[in-house]
């Protein structure tokens, strides 16, 4: 799409990029934030597998106390000793997880929200008078319950349902007759199956952070219109193949309807759609003083320190 301005005093034109361009742009900006998720993911599953060492020890323990012949014999209070030994690393694991998580979903907005406003600048050679975002309003958008609970309050669901599912399975254990060796094999299976949930929070969860601050961007270089852009492969569920390159309005985004994450383990993103109309706005805009120019070979840390208040 090509615009024509005045540039003092001179009509210019100035040629927005096609929706390739953005989706592109889009790619090298989101292809780090997901490194990023896989290595936090990475980073959980060593932490369940150092909490199933430090629960099989307390297994072993345990039995060495409680155990006739090498098998735990049930009482109830044997099953509340046990899990008295063992909550305390569960509430660690996902301790470390919350902060963890937390810690990554503050920086990928706050990022992503910059780089967002870097790339429509860049591209267009066209920019407004952009405001930074602060450390609350940042909390406060990773924390909006867009799939019914929050991060955090999933984070904490799921350490309940492991203590509860861990809890069973002992009882259960014990009164079978089970072998300590069985009985931790068991314990092994069910961190893996957290561990499995653990990970596939941290990439949903990712997809709509950056769907959050993609909004931010676009709304305050007042962008009015998106386009949903999926990931092409053998992983690519249905639903994403159905939405890509449908193009919604920015004021109707709904994370989870129109915008990522809309399934859990969702590698779907969006980019800026330049209609006519937005076309039409920039104009206005560079006429009334709203937008000025800027070059299109600015590197990133000069567009941050110069550019956003």
């Amino acid at each position: 799409m090509i615009i024509k301005v005045n540039m003092q005093g001179k009509e210019t034109e100035i040629t927005i990029p096609d929706s390739k361009y953005w989706q592109d742009r889009n790619k090298q900006r989101v292809t780090p934030y997901w490194k990023d998720a896989d290595n936090l993911e990475k980073r959980m599953n060593k932490e369940f597998i150092a909490a199933f060492k430090d629960l099989e020890k307390e297994l072993y323990t345990f039995a060495g106390k409680q155990t006739e012949d090498g098998i735990l014999t049930y009482s109830q209070n044997r099953v509340v000793a046990l899990m008295k030994e063992i909550k305390p690393h569960v509430d660690k694991l996902y301790g470390s997880h919350q902060t963890s998580l937390t810690d990554l979903l503050m920086e990928t907005y706050k990022d992503n929200y910059f780089k967002a406003l870097y790339d429509l600048s860049r591209g267009t050679k066209i920019y407004g008078s952009f405001v930074g975002i602060n450390e609350r309003a940042i909390k406060a958008a990773i924390s909006f319950p867009w799939s019914g609970a929050n991060f955090s309050d999933r984070i904490y669901n799921n350490k309940n349902r492991l203590i509860g599912t861990l809890r069973t399975e002992l009882t259960q254990s014990i009164i079978r007759g089970d072998s300590i060796k069985t009985t931790a094999r068991t314990v092994a299976s069910r961190l893996d199956i957290s561990a499995k949930n653990a990970g596939r929070l941290v990439q949903t969860e990712m997809g709509s952070v950056m769907s959050m601050s993609d909004k931010a961007a676009y709304k305050e270089y007042d962008v009015d219109e998106y386009e949903y852009c999926s990931v092409f492969d053998a992983r690519t569920s249905q639903q994403c193949r159905d939405m890509d390159g449908q193009v919604f309005r920015v004021d109707d985004m709904v994370i989870g309807v129109n915008a990522p994450s809309l399934h859990p383990n969702c590698r779907s993103s969006t980019t800026a759609f330049f209609s006519d109309a937005m076309g039409s706005k920039l104009v206005k805009g560079l006429d009334d003083g709203k937008y000025k120019y800027i070059d299109s070979n600015i590197d990133y840390r000069t567009f941050e320190q110069d550019y956003i208040d």
